[in-house]
């Protein structure tokens, strides 16, 4: 796994692997996909 994989997951360096870094980049990747579809 590359590390910027990583960083994209689980904010790597910042949190750690099963943290509140998870909920936060699945909430952001939520968001930006229902903006993307809110823009189409």
């Amino acid at each position: 796994m590359l590390p910027s994989s990583q960083l994209m997951l689980w904010l790597a360096p910042f949190y750690k692997k099963g943290g509140s870094g998870e909920w936060m980049m699945l909430g952001f990747h939520f968001a930006l996909a229902g903006a993307v579809l809110a823009l189409a």
